[in-house]
């Protein structure tokens, strides 16, 4: 499991987490798409518009939007 899924997992019900790596994108397509030279996460929104996105060493973004955005609304 990469560092971004294990940032999640306290909002699974809320955020489904998905890796880009070598593994699931051989030629890097994908990861090229999102503007990753190597392993990187996105998190989309329902409506398909990317929210946050980043390497798996840097989760700061994808910390700060769960915090601010998802945990409201966990709670609510």
């Amino acid at each position: 499991m990469s560092r971004a899924a294990d940032c999640v997992v306290p909002y699974e019900d809320a955020v489904a987490a998905f890796t880009l790596n070598v593994s699931l994108d051989p030629d890097g397509t994908a990861r090229r798409r999102y503007g990753f030279d190597d392993a990187g996460w996105v998190l989309i929104r329902p409506d398909q518009v990317v929210t946050v996105r980043g390497v798996d060493s840097d989760l700061s973004a994808l910390e700060r939007y769960l915090a601010m955005v998802i945990a409201p609304r966990a709670s609510a």
